[in-house]
This record gives C-alpha cells, sequence and structure tokens, in this order.
C-alpha cells in the first residue's frame, strides 16, 4: 500500500503541468547546447585553425567565471526568481552563438589605423565568461526549480529526473543530431584554406596572423 501511494503520488508530480514545462525545457535546452558543447572546438579547429593552447584556455576561462556565480546562485535566484534567471540564461546563450557567426577568420585588426592585428578566434576569448550565467546560473536554478516542485521524499528522484533529461537525454539527442547536421553539410574544415587571406583587416601576408604568440 506504501509503495502504491508512492508510485500514485510520483506520478502525480510528473503530471504537474510546471514539472512537464521544466523537464521540456531542459531537453529542448540540452540538445541545443550540444550543438556547441560538441562542436564548437572541432569548428574552432577545423575553421579557423586555432591552437590547442587557446582551446584549453576557453574552458579556464569558462570555468573561473563560473565559481562566483555559483557562489552567489542562492542569493541571485532569491533576488531575481527561478524562472527570470532561466529566461535570462537562454537569451544569453541564444546571442553568444549568434556573435559566434559573425566571428571574422583570418587576422582582424583591434587598434585605430589597423597597425595591431590578431587571430580572429581570439575574439571568441571574450564570449567565454558569459558561460557563467549560460551555464552556472542556469543549471543552479534549474535545481533550485526541480527542489521546490517536487516533495522531501521525491527529491532525489526529481533531481535524478532534472540531470538524466539535460545531460543524458538532450545532450545525448543534441550530440548525434549535430553530427548528422555537419555531415549532411560536408563538414566545416573544407574551406578554411579559402578564407586565410578574406578576412576583416587582413593584407597580402594574410596566413596564418602574426598577431598571435601562438600561432604556428
Amino acid at each position: 500500500a506504501v509503495e502504491r501511494g508512492t508510485g500514485q503520488e510520483l506520478r502525480a508530480i510528473l503530471g504537474r503541468a510546471e514539472v512537464v514545462l521544466l523537464l521540456l525545457n531542459l531537453f529542448i535546452q540540452g540538445v541545443l547546447v550540444a550543438f556547441v558543447e560538441s562542436f564548437l572546438y572541432v569548428y574552432l579547429d577545423e575553421v579557423y585553425r586555432c591552437t590547442g593552447f587557446f582551446l584549453g584556455l576557453c574552458t579556464f576561462v569558462a570555468a573561473v567565471f563560473e565559481l562566483p556565480v555559483f557562489y552567489y546562485a542562492e542569493a541571485i535566484i532569491r533576488r531575481f526568481g527561478v524562472k527570470a534567471v532561466l529566461t535570462f540564461a537562454q537569451f544569453l546563450y541564444a546571442t553568444r552563438v549568434f556573435l559566434y557567426t559573425v566571428i571574422p577568420r583570418g587576422t582582424v585588426s583591434v587598434c585605430a589605423g589597423g597597425g595591431c592585428k590578431i587571430d580572429g578566434y581570439w575574439l571568441f576569448l571574450l564570449l567565454e565568461p558569459s558561460h557563467a550565467f549560460v551555464f552556472a546560473a542556469m543549471w543552479s536554478a534549474a535545481v533550485e526549480y526541480s527542489r521546490v516542485l517536487a516533495p522531501e521524499r521525491h527529491q532525489g528522484t526529481m533531481q535524478a529526473l532534472t540531470r538524466g533529461v539535460y545531460y543524458f537525454v538532450g545532450n545525448g539527442v543534441g550530440s548525434i543530431l549535430g553530427g548528422i547536421l555537419i555531415d549532411s553539410k560536408g563538414g566545416g574544415g573544407g574551406e578554411s584554406d579559402d578564407h586565410d587571406s578574406d578576412v576583416v583587416g587582413s593584407d597580402d601576408d594574410g596566413g596564418s596572423g602574426s598577431g598571435s604568440g601562438n600561432g604556428g
């Protein structure tokens, strides 16, 4: 009787509109995030020909900026609310992905008069601090919302569902779909050589860019 009652209570929780919407939201976001998490570094390597050091630096910067957001997550959520935090994180993520598409390839001028040049892929580094809200704030809000939606006896189940739907189902489906989309377009690296000299601020010596100390 206890097990039957527990099962009925759990089904009632999972049947709530708020729970369904949260899990659906996390699934969709997990799918879309997987496009970037699984293939951004492949894109940077094949299209921008960036260095291995730069890829590691991107991860380091993102992680460093996440730390204070995780630390102050409770205060942030208490001040703005879980729904506002989730909405802002998703809006910021969409903005970040759009900015990925407009970063030029090759060398770019960063000083007036074109005297200072860097490899264009370094501009990606400016977007990495946004990961603090794109992931740290989003995940903290999702976990807190899951806690609020489930009674004490089902906290573990609700947290497992939250993590499973986002990481395993959403990210898994997104990685597969992303791979299919890339294959259908013939990959991203085949045309990178054609753009070495066709960039903002480049001149006749274009190539790998002299502004970066890590080029080569």
